[in-house]
Formats: C-alpha cells, structure tokens, sequence
C-alpha cells in the first residue's frame, strides 16, 4: 500500500508543461467591412477603402435604380390590366344586350318559350358580368397593389 500511495505522490509533483490557450473572436455585420479590416485594406493598398465606400454607393443606386424601374413596370401592367378588363366587360356587354334584343324578337315573332330561354341567358349573362367581374377585378387589383407596395 505505501508503494502505491509513493507512486501517485511522485506523479502529482511531476508537471510536465503548461498549456495556455487565448482565443479572440470579433463579430462585426453589415454591408461594408469593419473600420479595422477598412484600416488593414489601406495599409495595403492606399485608398482601397474609398474605392470599396464608393462601389458600395454604385450598387446601392443601382439596386434603388432597378427597383424604381420595377415599380413602374409593375404600375404599368396594372393599368393595361384594368384596361382589357374593362374592355372586356363592355364588350360582354354588347353581346348580353344583343342577345337579349334577340330574345325579344323572338317572342314577339310567336316563340314565347324560346324567348324567355333566351332571355333568361341575357339577364344571367349580364349579371355575371358586372358582379363576378367586379368582385374578380377587386381582388385582383387588391392582389397587384399589395405586391407593389411590399416592393416599394
């Protein structure tokens, strides 16, 4: 027992070396470098921070530049859009009353039961027009200026 206790007490006085360890870390977000990678830059190549400052600035108005176009692009499809739309219900229009001038005819030609069909299809084809079409026209307009205000 004593070897054994002479043994372990000869291994805690023997310290072989010492190991220190030192770690620094540094976080830094945004578009651009930090200052000290800036400074670093300089040091290396004189200016090369304004040459970075200013390509930063090109892009970014660049970016602003497309997303203005975007938007205005957008705008335009949303206006032809309405219009074909709206064109589109004129002419729905012009064929539902049409339609119903021949229902009229018809009836009055002696063919009541044929008449009122036909005019039954008129009168549902106008409605549909105006109603289906404006509550699709809403939602999609609704739909289309949601989009471009999240751009903008």
């Amino acid at each position: 027992m004593s070897n054994h206790l002479a043994k372990k007490k000869q291994n805690n006085n023997s310290v072989s070396g010492t190991e220190l360890t030192y770690q620094k870390t540094e976080i830094y977000s945004g578009p651009l470098p930090s200052p000290d990678v800036l400074n670093a830059y300089n040091a290396v190549y004189p200016g090369a921070a304004e040459l970075i400052f200013d390509s930063f600035r090109k892009q970014t108005d660049h970016r602003i530049d497309i997303e203005k176009k975007q938007i205005e692009i957008d705008k335009q499809q949303l206006d032809t859009y309405k219009s074909i739309f709206i064109r589109g219900q004129y002419f729905g229009l012009v064929v539902a009353l049409c339609w119903g001038a021949g229902a009229i005819y018809v009836t009055i030609s002696g063919y009541p039961w044929v008449g009122t069909v036909l005019g039954g299809t008129a009168a549902t084809s106008i409605v549909s027009i105006f109603v289906v079409g404006h509550i699709k026209n809403s939602q999609a307009n609704k739909d289309i200026e949601d989009s471009t205000k999240n751009k903008q």
